[in-house]
């Protein structure tokens, strides 16, 4: 039995398996279990497959994120991004998974195991793709590094393409602004 939750209140995670809105008056909770990630799409061989990455097949969660949500779609728009992204293509049988990000200005390999955060009916809390497992483990990826997935709304879409590209990111509207002033 689920119930109807507020998504505007804040939502937080712990690691019991439940997720706590919390509320001036009561709290109400939400059960979840890890899922194993090859469970969310059977017989898939392949993290993503270049072909088949859409844009379009990224979805969000429960918990929305709207930097999140961007960013991978941009990712889907380039796979050959994505291939840089993941040193291994294929579905582990051990559950572990080695994802290259750009974290502290150098190329750091992050571990991640295979278990998704879901609802019992086996839907993702989170970013997820009806055709690829790539959203879901990239975004653990960077829950990783920013130490849960809750303060990932804290991180700046300019950020996270600075650490799923390397590439930096300058903010010309604000030396506009800047330079404006001056004169």
């Amino acid at each position: 039995k689920f119930r109807v939750i507020d998504l505007s209140k804040e939502i937080s995670t712990n690691k019991k398996g439940s997720a706590t809105e919390q509320n001036k008056d009561k709290k109400k909770e939400i059960v979840f279990h890890y899922r194993p990630i090859e469970s969310l799409i059977p017989d898939k061989k392949q993290i993503f497959n270049k072909d088949e990455v859409d844009p379009y097949d990224i979805k969000c969660g429960l918990f929305k994120n709207k930097n999140i949500i961007s960013i991978f779609a941009h990712l889907a728009d380039y796979p050959y991004l994505l291939s840089k992204l993941f040193v291994e293509n294929t579905i582990d049988s051990i559950g572990i998974y080695k994802i290259r990000l750009f974290y502290q200005n150098i190329w750091t390999d992050i571990f991640v195991d295979k278990f998704i955060p879901c609802f019992p009916c086996y839907f993702p809390l989170y970013t997820y793709s009806p055709t690829s497992l790539w959203p879901c483990l990239l975004e653990k990826a960077l829950a990783k590094i920013f130490r849960g997935y809750d303060n990932l709304k804290y991180v700046s879409y300019y950020e996270l393409y600075e650490i799923l590209t390397g590439l930096p990111i300058i903010n010309f509207k604000r030396i506009y602004k800047h330079i404006d002033q001056n004169n």
